[in-house]
């Protein structure tokens, strides 16, 4: 049930008079009158605009909580007095969550209730400077994480720069029984977050299920846009000197990687070259010279 739908049968509860008594009288707690206020819209001053919903609010509940909402409610008050109410468009924040942020800022209460909440409500913290909400967040999300969703999870945490959250999901991909690099949701890592991966997730994990991944990644995008299946090697080109090809046998790189097509015959040979002879011989630029397997 939601915090709207309970408060008003609190209301009702606690005023089986309420037809002869002032809603005040009947709401014993400073947060249960200030959710009454955003459930009906009285004294209202700013009306929200949201993605197929509109949002009746109040001007100072939202600038006291976010310093964003006070620069853009009352920075030109000095200059230019507001006309009330004030219609605002949000069409870029997502309604549940915005919603949902919206109710904590009237009632102080962290309560999230599911992990996708907690990503939406994340970023919407960060966009409006709540840190104690983008702390709650924090938290809950790294008392959820679970193998299903900590890429996406490591996803939200890299965009949002939110180093500790980063180093759990980390942590917890080490861990994994699954190796990430072969999961449906490492596909949907955006180009930042498989770029911090490849760059700080070490494992012993074989150079064949990392290219692996890196073009599965690639095709998923490529796909994703309709665009043409020849574009993969641009796709996945700067992420390819994270692979260690040298430290590949003759049979992986000639059965895995030649097949794909992203290196030219000539490229493919030099490697090849260098796989199968102790000297070095030279390498693409975009090859990785170490050839020592991952511990």
């Amino acid at each position: 049930m939601s915090t709207f739908a309970s408060t008003e049968i609190m209301y009702h509860q606690n005023c089986p008079d309420r037809m002869s008594l002032p809603w005040q009288s009947c709401l014993t707690t400073v947060s249960e009158r200030l959710v009454a206020l955003l459930t009906s819209g009285m004294r209202s001053d700013v009306t929200l605009h949201l993605e197929g919903r509109t949002l009746k609010a109040h001007r100072l509940i939202l600038a006291m909580n976010s310093p964003v909402f006070d620069k853009l409610l009352y920075g030109n008050e000095d200059r230019q007095p507001c006309m009330l109410p004030i219609e605002y468009p949000l069409q870029d924040d997502p309604p549940e969550a915005f919603t949902w942020m919206l109710e904590y800022m009237y009632r102080g209460n962290p309560d999230l209730p599911s992990v996708p909440m907690a990503l939406e409500v994340s970023v919407l913290a960060t966009k409006y400077q709540m840190g104690a909400l983008k702390s709650a967040c924090s938290e809950y999300l790294k008392q959820h994480l679970n193998d299903v969703n900590v890429l996406k999870v490591y996803d939200a945490a890299v965009q949002l720069e939110n180093a500790d959250l980063v180093h759990r999901c980390l942590q917890m991909a080490r861990n994994t029984t699954e190796d990430v690099f072969s999961t449906q949701q490492m596909r949907l890592l955006s180009k930042p977050a498989l770029a911090h991966l490849l760059a700080n997730y070490v494992t012993n994990t074989s150079e064949v299920q990392i290219f692996r991944g890196i073009v599965a990644w690639g095709r998923h995008r490529i796909a994703s846009r309709g665009a043409c299946t020849d574009d993969l090697r641009k796709e996945i080109e700067a992420f390819l000197p994270h692979v260690r090809f040298l430290a590949m046998t003759t049979q992986e790189f000639v059965e895995q990687v030649i097949p794909t097509g992203i290196f030219t015959p000539s490229e493919a040979c030099d490697i090849l070259t260098n796989i199968t002879q102790s000297k070095e011989a030279p390498l693409p630029e975009i090859c990785c010279k170490i050839r020592d397997r991952r511990n």
